[in-house]
């Protein structure tokens, strides 16, 4: 079997008529982790490689959007007008997002 190797999404393990994707931890999963030093090593390597990810502006926008959406859901059930405020910010948001993409200013963290 080839190895190939991306950092980004993981090993590409392919054989004659396969191909499977091993995300980088399903490799780390497969030796035991048997002291809390070995346990600790392995958080510490999975959030240096998330970290791009949550360090992007778009996945806080879209924390803040879901958030808006359920504080906007809380409110209409609570008979509270300020839930077209909450809302219409979200559905806002994701009629804007496309256009944020179109002209650079939001980019997706994981490319």
């Amino acid at each position: 079997m080839d190895q190939i190797s991306s950092p980004r999404r993981g090993f590409f393990i392919c054989g004659s008529d396969f191909c499977e994707i091993h995300t980088f931890v399903e490799i780390v999963m497969e030796k035991p982790v048997k002291t809390p030093r070995e346990a600790l090593k392995l958080i510490t390597a999975t959030w240096r490689r998330a970290k791009p990810f949550f360090a992007s502006i778009e996945v806080w926008l879209m924390v803040v959007v879901a958030a808006a959406i359920v504080g906007g859901v809380f409110l209409a059930a609570m008979g509270d007008a300020r839930c077209l405020l909450a809302i219409g910010f979200a559905v806002g948001y994701l009629v804007a997002r496309p256009v944020l993409h179109a002209k650079g200013i939001l980019s997706w963290p994981f490319l």
